[in-house]
């Protein structure tokens, strides 16, 4: 789940996954913070060690620092732009179209609607992570460079919910992906991305290093840097908070959130989080498939 964090009133975008109905986390006094390096704790299974875009590997939030979706759900049930300006569709929800924004890949080419074909294509061609969600599009079309339309099989007025639920539909660069024939065995070293913030190094179980993207074509990142770094322990993680090691600790549990309050110099938040659950019928087995039941 995406957390966007303002500190001190600047668009820092701060991307943390959390995994409950309300996630504690320790942040660091934000007038002790640098304004150019933030340092955020993980326990490893954040580090990309394969392709974090399908699924394989060891992955995690790590890298929506350097990717992005069309767009996300919000806190409010509604939708936040990341690569799409707008959005809309027919009367029937059998045509989604969406406007995109002008922006770059990491490596100076121009983002356009062929990427956002090229990765719907790609997925449901090869199989990989998530293709389930794209298994309602019949195809994609591309009238103009900013314009993207997919083609539903049938009314699906949910799109918007399946393109944006945790973890969403990453789009990848197609003059990189269109020369890798095996994305089951591929580990992305790069990041060539759209997001704020650029992949500088990584070594796996260790760090990630990110600089901030000058060329970003939303709200520039306040900070210049970020490193993310592995500690396994919690608790060793708490401890180099307090000693000032980190800025940011996530996912602590409630007990750990209770002793640091009132801790010099940290601050404890809670963000509730967006995911959504339902419940499904099968209305082909008995006695579901009886309308009368």
């Amino acid at each position: 789940m995406i957390k966007k964090f303002f500190i001190q009133g600047e668009a820092l975008r701060v991307l943390l996954l959390a995994f409950f109905v309300a996630a504690y986390f320790a942040i660091a006094d934000v007038a002790a913070i640098s304004n150019d390096t933030l340092v955020i704790a993980t326990d490893g299974a954040f580090i990309m060690q394969g392709n974090m875009l399908f699924g394989i590997g060891s992955s995690g939030s790590t890298g929506t620092y350097a990717y992005e979706h069309l767009l996300t759900k919000n806190r409010e049930g509604g939708y936040d732009s990341e690569l799409a300006n707008s959005w809309k569709s027919n009367d029937d929800a059998t045509e989604w179209t969406f406007d995109l924004v002008d922006a770059q890949w990491h490596d100076g080419q121009p983002f356009t609607s062929e990427d956002v074909k090229f990765t719907n294509d790609y997925i449901k061609k090869n199989k990989l992570w998530l293709a389930s969600v794209l298994s309602m599009v019949d195809h994609v079309e591309c009238p103009d460079s900013k314009t993207v339309v997919f083609h539903m099989k049938s009314p699906s007025p949910a799109f918007l919910d399946d393109l944006s639920h945790c973890p969403g539909i990453y789009i990848i660069p197609r003059h990189i992906f269109e020369n890798i024939s095996d994305p089951t065995h591929y580990v992305d070293e790069k990041w060539i991305g759209t997001g704020p913030f650029k992949l500088d190094s990584m070594v796996p179980d260790q760090y990630v290093r990110l600089t901030a993207n000058e060329d970003y074509h939303g709200k520039k990142p306040a900070i210049k840097e970020v490193i993310i770094k592995v500690i396994t322990n919690k608790d060793s993680q708490v401890l180099a908070l307090k000693s000032g090691e980190f800025d940011v600790v996530n996912d602590i549990s409630p007990a750990v959130a209770r002793s640091l309050e009132g801790a010099d110099n940290i601050k404890i938040f809670t963000a509730p989080a967006t995911r959504g659950y339902e419940l499904g019928f099968n209305l082909k087995n008995y006695p579901t498939d009886n309308q009368e039941f």
